[in-house]
């Protein structure tokens, strides 16, 4: 699993570009948000006030949207993960 910001650094693409083919993902209805989503309560420091903590909640993607998003964005990172999917597929079938 994966959040927004680590699919990008992945990708190595800016977050709206991920966001946007993520968006495309579930429009095109290739996969069921309920199914590749999962919101995660994250606790951190409070920022302004000492001592205080905030929960935030984080999405967070299975790999089945890591692998749909790897098969649309166009960068050499992407590339090289589109062979190593591959190349790992056909080990498996063979």
């Amino acid at each position: 699993m994966a959040n927004l910001d680590q699919i990008a650094q992945l990708f190595e693409r800016d977050k709206s570009v991920v966001s946007r083919h993520i968006k495309n993902i579930f429009n095109e209805e290739e996969l069921e948000r309920e199914v590749v989503v999962a919101k995660f309560a994250t606790t951190t420091v409070h920022g302004a006030i000492q001592g205080k903590t905030q929960t935030k909640n984080v999405v967070f993607y299975n790999l089945d949207l890591i692998l749909s998003v790897g098969y649309r964005i166009n960068s050499k990172v992407a590339t090289r993960f589109r062979q190593w999917v591959t190349s790992t597929l056909k080990q498996h079938i063979t």
